[in-house]
């Protein structure tokens, strides 16, 4: 693990006070820096960065953001089911390799009701069947190119649709079951199509293909994808099911969630109460193969309780107790814990106990400004950065814009312990009831708006890469294995 300089051990230390030391002569150019790590058990991502589950931070083009350049985004429970749900979807359909049970639409269906599939899914493209679903014979097919020019939006779509014996389609057992996407990708180019259906043996449309979806596998080769090659659905549950009701909500919550395709479930609590192992074996139970995660904590003796009490069931652990931009529970409460000092005590932990229970990935949230920042997180033994605030400025946050005047523009942010987004919902993070006084434990700001978010999130990315080449490390792996940590009284914190 990581060298951990004589002065500092036994100690508490924030960013401000430590530094890497180069002890290596770089050989290799920054390129070669291989971000690669665990997000929990079973799942690898390319790059360590994850988007917080705040209303101000990550919704459905957060997530897509982040994991279409290798990150995860954790979307927020500060809404209703309905909208949460429909913000996973939306994150699950944004691309795939093959688009299986496609919308389809019925002949005497209109041209208003493709329109609204595409204010609905985003997508005008649309197989014509039947009954209107995929599981009868295929009779034709819809795309923009047939309804641009349709002023009359009542029209029929019989008279307008391409019908089967002028459509070119491809086999499932030539293409899904053997899972060549290569042969679909010929027949688009050798045909010129922008989507391409593909049918089963019976003729009925099981799946669709997409131009748009082959350039951004293409684009994004390392996109955090399922084995359908569509993005990664994390959301995060109410972590304090200290009622029947609320028990039986956030199980609906999850239920609906896994129906809809999500891959991962984050149990958000401000602190971890004594109900997380208990939900997360129900989850275990129900949905296996969910990679689960717990939090927050900032100790190694409750990582031990936690890891003594769910044995291999948890898939990570999110350290992070009072470091956000937009966290007050240490000025508040004076609880919490120096960010670093914390990832340190509970990875270790983590190692210690690893021949026990499993290597679980450690999920470091809050307090990071600076690459720097992240990489001493990585180099302490977090495998997965969190960040809120550094992504609340993007055009990609869903936190409201605000003209300022003389070309500033603004962007609302809020921590989940502030009163406004308590009182949207977030007082389960705090384990509050409705009728429970709310005690504020988060600030309410504006932050400089930063515009398209990818190359402001690149540049980060690449930041952590430098850090990293300077002190001659290719992987994760070998800057938690063989960097020193180091008191820096001199490093100036914004």
């Amino acid at each position: 693990m990581v060298y951990l300089h004589r002065d500092l051990q036994g100690h508490e230390f924030n960013f401000h006070e430590i530094s890497m030391k180069p002890r290596r002569i770089p050989g290799f150019p920054r390129n070669q820096v291989d971000l690669k790590t665990r997000a929990a058990r079973n799942l690898e991502l390319y790059m360590p960065l994850a988007s917080a589950p705040m209303d101000t931070v990550t919704e459905y083009e957060m997530a897509v953001l982040l994991e279409l350049n290798g990150g995860l985004g954790v979307l927020h429970y500060n809404s209703t089911v309905d909208y949460q749900i429909e913000q996973l979807k939306r994150v699950k359909n944004y691309k795939s390799a093959f688009v299986r049970n496609p919308v389809c639409l019925r002949p005497d269906s209109t041209v208003h009701d493709v329109y609204d599939v595409h204010n609905h899914y985003g997508f005008y493209s649309v197989p014509i069947t039947e009954d209107g679903t995929p599981q009868t014979r295929l009779l034709g097919f819809v795309s923009y190119h047939d309804i641009r020019y349709q002023d009359n939006r009542k029209t029929k779509l019989r008279s307008i649709m391409t019908p089967r014996d002028r459509l070119i389609v491809a086999a499932k057992k030539d293409t899904v079951d053997r899972w060549d996407i290569k042969t679909a990708n010929m027949l688009m180019k050798e045909h010129n199509l922008n989507v391409l259906t593909v049918v089963d043996n019976k003729d009925r449309p099981y799946a669709l293909v997409t131009d748009r979806d082959i350039r951004l596998h293409e684009k994004y080769p390392h996109a955090s994808v399922d084995d359908n090659k569509q993005l990664l659905g994390f959301i995060a549950i109410k972590g304090d099911w200290h009622d029947k009701k609320r028990g039986s909500e956030e199980q609906d919550r999850i239920y609906r969630a896994a129906e809809a395709g999500a891959d991962g479930i984050v149990i958000d609590q401000g602190v971890v109460y004594g109900s997380q192992p208990e939900i997360v074996k129900w989850v275990k139970k129900h949905f296996p193969e969910m990679h689960t995660g717990v939090g927050n904590v900032c100790c190694g003796e409750v990582v031990e309780e936690l890891m003594g009490r769910t044995g291999k069931f948890i898939d990570f652990i999110k350290v992070g107790v009072g470091p956000g931009m937009a966290c007050t529970t240490t000025q508040e409460l004076a609880i919490g814990r120096a960010q670093p000092a914390a990832v340190y005590d509970c990875a270790r932990t983590v190692k210690r106990l690893a021949k026990r229970y499993g290597d679980m990935p450690i999920w470091a949230d809050g307090g990071v400004k600076k690459p720097g920042d992240a990489t001493l997180d990585l180099a302490l033994g977090a495998t997965v950065v969190m960040v809120g605030g550094i992504l609340a400025g993007y055009e990609e946050a869903p936190g409201r814009k605000i003209d300022k005047g003389n070309g500033v523009w603004k962007k609302e942010f809020r921590g989940m312990g502030s009163m406004s987004a308590m009182k949207a919902g977030g007082d389960a993070r705090y384990s509050l009831g409705k009728e429970a006084i709310r005690v504020v434990e988060g600030r309410e700001m504006e932050v400089p708006y930063k515009g398209d978010g990818e190359p402001i999130l690149i540049e980060f990315v690449e930041g952590i890469k430098q850090a990293m080449n300077k002190l001659g490390f290719r992987t994760i792996d070998e800057l938690q294995r063989y960097c020193m940590i180091i008191p820096n009284s001199n490093r100036q914190r914004e």
